[in-house]
């Protein structure tokens, strides 16, 4: 799933019918009621197509299309395990064919950011494609002209329409911390100094309405919140909230200059911050300190990101259990869920990468023994540990090709800075595992992608071994 809230119909026995972010009313009344009747007519046969990720469009759409899903004519995958290096040049083809060039978008009901299909652009067009850097430009420009904050800084969550016109009003962590890396990378490849602008302004956002040290949450200073929703007058309740002091508007320059047209006078804007302190999203925002440092050589960036790191790994991280998801109140919950464990993996690596510090490839490698322990069978991940197996009504363990795919690129990082072939293998394992179908999301195409990319680059510089 591309975010939150999200809205899941279960069958009896706990199987996921039906997956969505966001549903209005009558369209979430009319999802209810096509199951209901798939679900009477077609029962088995929905469960049987429930447990291989069916696309959930279908019941929208019931009657015109038949049960096997999109039927968009495409060409299957590669399934072998050598063909996999290929997957990412067709998944590159698949996103080339649902481009909008004059949206920007991908061709969503709802325009939201898809950070790892605009990561895959970026990258392939370092080699000889530079239509593929104009794309992720076009993309990038028209997403910040709707969803960029020119006031404040920071990105709103998703636009409600097709275009990027209609940005929500929240600003998640998760978010932002993908986008800053994004549009660093793409100030490297362009030299567009707008896209550094709107990132660094991105991290100074956070830090001021996301750090938990200005929050009342104070048993989780050190980590950033989720999110700040921006209203006025907003209440209290399970949120904070925050003020800002009145401002004048600092416009980017450039083609972004008519965002800062906006009129927001010079009243008070009240956020909602929700207290949380999600696991993966701080790893990402980690992550985004660690790129911005290599572009800026700033050194409070590699300062947060490794107190960032820190923290989690006072406050989240529990022997043999692995990284807990999120803290309540200070108190870590949920632990041992894949992607959780596997972007920790890629964060503390790549600490590594940077200092040279050889602790952070230590807790990268503790991370990674404690998830294979709880969570490897063959040659790839599931998404939770046995014991919540029977957590109701989530009965069943699944392969998410997301949480693999990640662990792919960061056991490839983790190969890297050290030198241990085996990490590699698990990632070359994991990648010829796994099934993409044509039915995923682009999000979920596009992180398998990135894998095949990264994974294969590393083995391209790697002797290969010798047949005993």
């Amino acid at each position: 799933m591309n975010g939150w809230p999200t809205v899941a119909i279960l069958a009896p026995g706990g199987e996921v019918l039906a997956r969505k972010n966001f549903l209005a009313a009558d369209r979430l009344l009319e999802l209810l009621k096509n199951y209901s009747v798939l679900h009477k007519s077609r029962g088995r046969e929905l469960r049987l197509r429930a447990q291989r990720a069916l696309c959930d469009d279908y019941a929208l759409e019931f009657g015109s299309k038949p049960i096997s899903g999109r039927g968009c004519g495409l060409a299957p995958l590669e399934e072998e395990s050598a063909s996999y290096s290929r997957n990412a040049t067709w998944i590159t083809g698949l996103l080339i064919n649902s481009y909008e060039r004059r949206l920007g978008t991908f061709g969503e009901k709802r325009a939201f950011p898809n950070a790892a299909a605009i990561e895959l652009l970026l990258k392939s067009s370092r080699k000889g494609r530079p239509e593929l850097l104009e794309m992720a430009a076009n993309i990038l420009d028209k997403m910040a002209a709707g969803l960029y904050d020119p006031i404040e800084g920071g990105f709103y969550r998703c636009s409600s329409k097709a275009t990027w016109k209609s940005p929500t009003p929240e600003k998640l962590l998760g978010v932002n911390a993908d986008l800053i890396s994004i549009y660093l990378l793409a100030y490297r490849l362009t030299r567009d100094k707008n896209y550094l602008d709107m990132a660094l302004r991105s991290i100074d956002f956070i830090e001021k309405r996301l750090s938990s040290e200005k929050s009342d949450c104070v048993a989780s200073i050190g980590g950033f919140l989720a999110s700040a929703t921006a209203l006025r007058g907003c209440e209290r309740g399970i949120f904070s909230e925050r003020r800002s002091e009145t401002r004048t508007s600092r416009a980017p320059a450039g083609n972004l200059a008519a965002a800062s047209k906006r009129k927001t006078g010079d009243a008070l804007v009240g956020y909602l911050v929700d207290n949380t302190v999600f696991a993966d999203w701080n790893c990402r925002m980690a992550e985004a300190y660690f790129n911005a440092f290599l572009i800026s050589r700033e050194a409070r960036h590699l300062e947060h990101g490794l107190q960032l790191l820190d923290f989690l790994w006072e406050n989240c991280f529990e022997p043999d259990l692995g990284m807990a998801h999120y803290l309540a109140d200070g108190e870590p919950a949920l632990f041992g869920q894949l992607e959780d464990q596997a972007l920790a993996i890629r964060t503390y690596a790549k600490a590594a990468s940077i200092t040279g510090e050889r602790g952070h490839i230590v807790r990268a490698i503790e991370i990674f023994d404690i998830t294979a322990a709880h969570l490897l069978e063959g040659s790839s991940f599931f998404d939770a540990p046995i014991e919540y197996e029977t957590a109701a009504p989530m009965k069943i363990r699944f392969r998410p090709l997301v949480g693999n795919s990640i662990m792919a690129r960061s056991l490839a990082l983790l190969y890297a800075i050290s030198d241990d072939r085996k990490y590699l293998d698990f990632a070359e394992g994991i990648l010829g595992s796994v099934k993409p179908e044509s039915s995923l999301s682009l999000l979920e195409l596009a992180e398998y992608a990135l894998s095949c990319l990264e994974v294969s680059e590393r083995a391209a510089k790697t002797p290969r071994r010798r047949a005993a």
